[in-house]
């Protein structure tokens, strides 16, 4: 079942149907979120946050819960298996996301393990 079309179809969204995406990406990242943390970091208006997680309430792959709202064990599984999310690190992923010291850390330590394999090619 594409759980981002139904709800593109059901809710009133003027941008396309990514930004849904990029709501279960959120969730699936940092859950629990709160409606307004959801609102500012996907640059919509919290009625729309709203309803998007109204619907996603009622086909049963997102919960209200302590701090705001998350995925449920069948959301978790749609954002791996439908938007490619499986074996994520979500540490790493969290890390990178918050700071840019740890990007910039991180893209040197690609830089140098690509130049040693590099080096070491035939």
């Amino acid at each position: 079942m594409d759980y981002i079309d139904k709800i593109f179809k059901t809710v009133s969204i003027k941008d396309s149907r990514r930004i849904i995406e990029l709501y279960f990406q959120e969730l699936y990242c940092f859950a629990p979120l709160s409606n307004k943390a959801l609102s500012q970091k996907l640059l919509l208006p919290v009625p729309i946050v709203t309803a998007i997680k109204n619907e996603g309430i009622r086909l049963g792959i997102l919960e209200q819960c302590s701090g705001g709202v998350g995925l449920t064990h069948n959301g978790k599984e749609y954002v791996e298996q439908a938007l490619g999310f499986k074996g994520i690190d979500l540490c790493l992923y969290r890390r990178l996301a918050e700071s840019e010291q740890a990007r910039d850390a991180y893209a040197d330590a690609l830089v140098k393990n690509t130049v040693r394999h590099s080096t070491n090619a035939p």
